[in-house]
């Protein structure tokens, strides 16, 4: 399984988004991201899910669960995900108390290899 470095993603969207770069059909990978607010502390509450979602290069909407590990979110991917050359934006979503916070988005750069 390929893992890639921790990414840095903000509950307080500022700068740049985070760019990821994948192989159209890749599927046995993770993405983790370290889970931050630049703007203070931020800690996840115990009971919080998680997941990945947003658009695929193609428009098609794209979602998958995630888990959590203090306040890494790791994202297991698969071939959906991938199926598509172009780029995507997407975005963490986390979910406690049926109360939604998303994170700032992120593109991921799938190359038709």
């Amino acid at each position: 399984m390929m893992e890639h470095e921790a990414y840095d993603l903000s509950v307080t969207p500022l700068g740049d988004p985070v760019v990821i770069h994948l192989n159209r059909g890749d599927a046995d990978f993770k993405l983790k991201f370290n889970i931050m607010s630049r703007s203070g502390t931020f800690k996840m509450e115990n009971g919080t899910s998680a997941k990945i979602c947003g658009t695929k290069p193609d428009g098609t909407k794209y979602e998958a669960s995630a888990s959590i590990s203090g306040n890494t979110v790791t994202v297991n991917g698969d071939s959906n995900m991938t199926n598509t050359p172009g780029v995507g934006v997407f975005e963490i979503c986390l979910t406690h108390a049926r109360k939604e916070l998303f994170t700032q988005n992120f593109k991921v750069c799938i190359e038709d290899i």
